[in-house]
């Protein structure tokens, strides 16, 4: 089919609809309602991550401080960060299945090592994290690097 046969059926298809003839199909979308969260609940999906305040909060784009506060019932996530909640309790994985955090194991010859635990270092491309491996923490770290430029 041509493109003038196209708008020609198209305008055609107005036409007739306008009139009356109601035979096109339409579209419905719906959004869902944002779904409230509780600060257990925030805590629960935070928990299931396995990551902790700092990391969570750098994943989330939020500062350690608003973690802290909806876990405490303080303050409640924005509707952005509610939308995030949701894909997070649903796939647990989400920020290492979509590389917002990379996890790469260090051994304790590599400069990482003299950083303590939570402290951050940025550089133009990255923010790095440094959480001890819990099982492990005598062994090496564990390094967490989100793909989002600190501002300086």
């Amino acid at each position: 089919m041509s493109l003038y046969e196209s708008l020609v059926g198209g305008l055609n298809e107005a036409i007739n609809h306008e009139n009356g003839n109601k035979k096109l199909q339409t579209n419905v979308m719906t959004i869902a309602a944002l779904e409230e969260y509780s600060s257990i609940s925030i805590k629960k999906i935070r928990n299931a991550t396995g990551l902790s305040q700092s990391m969570f909060a750098a994943a989330m784009g939020v500062s350690k401080k608003t973690v802290e506060a909806w876990e405490k019932g303080r303050n409640m996530p924005s509707g952005t960060a509610m939308r995030i909640l949701k894909l997070i309790e649903k796939d647990p994985k989400f920020f290492h299945k979509n590389k917002i955090i990379n996890t790469n194991l260090v051994s304790g010859n590599d400069d990482v090592t003299s950083l303590s635990r939570d402290e951050t270092v940025s550089n133009s491309n990255n923010v790095i994290i440094v959480d001890f491996i819990p099982d492990k923490p005598q062994k090496g770290y564990e390094v967490y690097s989100t793909p989002f430029v600190c501002a300086k």
